[in-house]
Parts: structure tokens; C-alpha cells; sequence
């Protein structure tokens, strides 16, 4: 059975055009949106600190945050490290395990412009697919990153992606290709 890609993935995970313009800040601003997101612990120990120490408790949580997005930063750039995750034809797949994953969380974010991501081509890249791992997860992973290659293999997809409106019509799309 295939990886279903949307249970990993929502219209509040999508940046339908990013404002980075280069790798690392690419990065910066997908792990900023995983961050704001309900899918990392690391939001539920803030939220709680928040309500459970009014003021100090919203200084604290907003530390853990700070903490968990340079550490998430470290991971993934570790990973780009070993071989780009800039696979080709426009499309860059970052990902990295960590402990404050609680359940696999998929990103994709849209450059019009492109990034240079030192992409295996040597083109710029408009695609980015951030998976977040859970630290003790080992197989599925895979599956997921295989499915994402699959994916952007079918013809026009990319485009598709691409000249859609919205982060509405991305998720759209991404459910499609599931069919």
C-alpha cells in the first residue's frame, strides 16, 4: 500500500511562495512553519509552560521553540551535508530525524524564482518537500521520500504545482496524485 503523502501534509504546511531566497533561509522558513504548527512537542511544552506560568512560562516556551528550530536547522543542514537532498528537475526533498517529531510531519514550500540548493542538476530549485522524522522511526520514512520522487516524476506535476493559486489548490493536487 502506498504512502499516503496528504496525512503527513495540510494547507497550513504549505508556503505557497516563499519569501527566502536563498538555502538556508529556505530551511529557516519551513522548520519556522513546522514549528507553528500543533505537529512538534515542542509547541504542546510551550503552550503548557504558557498556561501554567503566566509570563515567565511564555519566556520559557518561547525558548524551547527557539532550541528546537536551531536544533532541527543543525539536523537538516547535517543531512544536506552527506549529499544534497536537491534532487533535480526543480525539486529538493530536505529531511532530518528528531526527537521533537511526534509524528512524521511533511512541508512543501514554492520559490517562483528558484534557490540554488546545489541541486544535483545544477539547477535552481522551486519544490521544497521538508520531511520532519520522528528520531525512532526508520522505515517509513523511505517510503515517504519514495513516494515524493514518484510523484514529481509524473509529467506536468511539477508545473502543476507550480501555477496553482493557492496553498488550497497545492493540497489539491497533492491528493490527486494520490488517486
Amino acid at each position: 500500500m502506498a504512502i499516503k503523502l496528504s496525512n503527513l501534509i495540510d494547507e497550513s504546511l504549505i508556503i505557497p511562495e516563499l519569501s527566502a531566497q536563498d538555502a538556508d533561509n529556505v530551511l529557516r522558513e519551513l522548520i519556522d512553519k513546522a514549528f507553528n504548527s500543533k505537529r512538534l512537542s515542542a509547541r504542546e511544552t510551550a503552550e503548557e509552560m504558557r498556561d501554567m506560568v503566566p509570563g515567565v512560562g511564555t519566556q520559557v516556551g518561547n525558548g524551547i521553540i527557539k532550541r528546537g528550530e536551531a536544533e532541527l536547522f543543525e539536523r537538516i543542514k547535517y543531512r544536506e551535508s552527506l549529499g544534497t537532498t536537491g534532487i533535480g528537475e526543480g525539486v529538493a526533498i530536505p529531511h532530518a530525524r528528531n526527537p521533537l517529531v511526534k509524528e512524521m510531519v511533511l512541508l512543501m514550500g514554492r520559490s517562483k524564482n528558484g534557490v540554488d540548493f546545489s541541486s544535483l542538476d545544477d539547477k535552481p530549485v522551486h519544490l521544497f518537500f521538508m520531511l520532519l522524522i520522528p528520531q525512532e522511526e526508520k522505515v517509513k520514512n523511505l517510503a515517504v521520500l519514495a513516494e515524493i520522487a514518484r510523484m514529481v516524476k509524473k509529467p506536468d506535476f511539477i508545473n502543476q504545482l507550480l501555477e496553482a493559486p493557492d496553498a488550497k489548490a497545492v493540497y489539491k493536487l497533492l491528493k490527486k496524485s494520490e488517486e
